[in-house]
């Protein structure tokens, strides 16, 4: 589970996502943390430091570097990277010194601030809304659509979710909503003192309060992709430009 972002070193979203940074964790993760055992799981939204014999990625000029899934933690320098979904596959620009987490969460340095990138997938029929954010994490069924995704984001309890908005990113259309946790939430007062967001297939999404989401839902040649800049009360306007920055530069390469 994503718990906020615990990784970074898997949350970096107290999701369950486990493996994302700062708030990441994943159900085959065992609650997210980035290494069977290992005790590199942070803070939301902060990433461990390096450790030996962790890579350092360096794409060339004008090379798009494709992440590798097999690696725990290796650290990016700046360029463009490419990165593996089940359905399809997208690239990226990185800003320099940003960790990645198994070639799928990308974090910012262990000295900045509390934020993760990465692309999830939420096909129709393995998407579900909890039943209360905070209350009740018992799924309640999505439709297939980036409006229905975000229509349920918007009516859930607790969470504070902006209209959605047209966007387009690489050609393809949908809707881009901005999703936050109030700091008056307690989440410690939650069910799994995680404030739920998503469950998507076996990843599980969830964070504590202070937590601010920039959620693009598209339909990428029918399949539901949501590309997630996601920050805590660390982040700055600046933080969530980088965000943003990156979610423009994203294309998607392999769409079916």
């Amino acid at each position: 589970m994503i718990r906020g972002l615990e990784v970074r070193a898997i949350p970096a979203v107290l999701v369950v996502l486990a493996a994302i940074v700062g708030g990441c964790t994943s159900d085959s993760d065992s609650g997210g943390a980035p290494g069977d055992g290992d005790s590199t799981e942070a803070r939301p939204g902060e990433s461990p430091s390096s450790s030996p014999g962790e890579p350092t990625y360096s794409p060339e000029a004008g090379e798009v570097l494709e992440l590798s899934q097999d690696q725990k933690w290796a650290t990016m320098e700046q360029g463009r990277y490419a990165v593996q979904l089940s359905s399809s596959s997208y690239e990226v620009d990185v800003p320099d010194q940003w960790r990645v987490f198994e070639g799928r969460f990308l974090n910012t340095p262990p000295s900045g601030a509390n934020s993760i990138f990465f692309v999830s997938e939420a096909p129709a029929g393995e998407t579900e809304l909890p039943q209360h954010p905070c209350d009740d994490p018992t799924g309640v069924p999505v439709g297939p659509s980036p409006k229905a995704l975000a229509s349920g984001l918007r009516s859930q309890p607790v969470l504070e979710v902006t209209k959605p908005d047209p966007v387009t990113v690489d050609g393809y259309d949908g809707l881009y909503v901005e999703v936050r946790i109030p700091d008056t939430v307690d989440a410690d007062s939650c069910i799994g003192h995680t404030v739920a967001l998503v469950t998507s297939g076996s990843d599980e999404w969830g964070w504590q309060e202070g937590f601010v989401g920039h959620w693009w839902i598209l339909d990428v040649a029918g399949d539901r992709l949501v590309i997630n800049g996601q920050c805590d009360t660390a982040c700055a306007k600046d933080d969530l430009h980088t965000l943003d920055a990156m979610a423009e530069s994203v294309t998607f390469t392999s769409a079916h």
